[in-house]
């Protein structure tokens, strides 16, 4: 099986993709891979891309400077907006994230590869087609059961876009923040666009706050959108609660969910200090919700093709 493989795209800490990308090149060393992470403005011209699996966002543009190798086998995230790649290469898979209807139920035409990774049996497409799932970005040996016992502050502190409410969604993260304020709970906003934010400080934030609820704009729960600040909240020993019900057949039928910010802030508060249902959710995220389990769905593709 090939086992070289190639990210390209920008590099650690450029964009949000970059993030994912480095969950996934710690999941492919952890599984004896060889992996090399270049970009369009940082990349060897006389490195051997012959026979190696390439992982490129088409849709970023990020992979223009890219080699197209009839021997390669490439990964292309989401849409193609120069697909550079059809018929040129060995086998063009896109796994699709965000702007396709997710599909994690087997039946006729998906067939689940991995957790996480389901393949289109039927994609009427030109190339290849998966589903797949982002991850916490801890491994799993790193997911430490401890957390649990981590002191909780009587804040709840927020790294990211507080998205506009969508036409004929009401404005829930809005209305949840105002539940939180009345109710004499500091709200911290970090946003992305005016604070850069390690990972580590995210991650202690996140375990200071009361608890971590997740909002999906509209458009994504109506694709069925998985997202990682769930998995990651979790993984870091977090309890968490959802807008998106659907996330129980993903994830686990025991996460807390609901479609109403007064219920998901009384749910969240009244299980706070439930360790039992945080540590089984840590177990779950630790099992099935790694970049582990993502890239070894990759790895059986690439050795079906090979």
């Amino acid at each position: 099986m090939n086992k070289k493989i190639i990210l390209w795209g920008s590099l650690y800490g450029q964009n949000t993709h970059s993030y994912i990308y480095w969950g996934l090149k710690r999941a492919f060393e952890r599984l004896g891979c060889e992996v090399h992470w270049f970009s369009d403005q940082n990349y060897p011209t006389d490195f051997d891309y012959n026979n190696c699996v390439f992982i490129v966002d088409n849709q970023g543009l990020t992979d223009q400077n890219c080699p197209v190798i009839d021997n390669g086998i490439y990964f292309s995230y989401d849409v193609f907006k120069n697909n550079k790649y059809l018929n040129k290469v060995k086998s063009l898979i896109n796994f699709r994230v965000a702007e396709y209807q997710q599909k994690f139920k087997e039946d006729d035409r998906y067939c689940e590869i991995e957790k996480g990774v389901m393949f289109d049996t039927q994609a009427p497409e030109e190339y290849n087609v998966i589903h797949f799932a982002w991850a916490t970005n801890l491994l799993p040996e790193e997911i430490d059961i401890d957390n649990v016992n981590n002191e909780r502050f009587n804040e709840y502190n927020f790294v990211g876009t507080i998205h506009a409410p969508r036409v004929g969604a009401p404005p829930l993260h809005q209305n949840f923040i105002e539940i939180v304020k009345q109710n004499g709970i500091e709200f911290n906003h970090y946003d992305p666009q005016k604070v850069v934010t390690s990972e580590e400080e995210n991650i202690r934030l996140m375990q200071r706050s009361i608890f971590v609820p997740d909002f999906r704009p509209k458009e994504q729960k109506d694709n069925f959108y998985v997202p990682c600040r769930v998995m990651k909240a979790i993984s870091y020993g977090c309890l968490t609660v959802s807008d998106a019900p659907y996330l129980k057949n993903f994830i686990d039928e025991s996460l807390l969910v609901s479609e109403d910010a007064q219920e998901m802030f009384d749910i969240g508060m009244s299980n706070r200090f439930n360790k039992d249902l945080i540590l089984h959710q840590m177990e779950v995220v630790k099992n099935n919700h790694t970049y582990i389990n993502r890239c070894k769905g990759l790895l059986k593709i690439v050795e079906k093709i090979g």
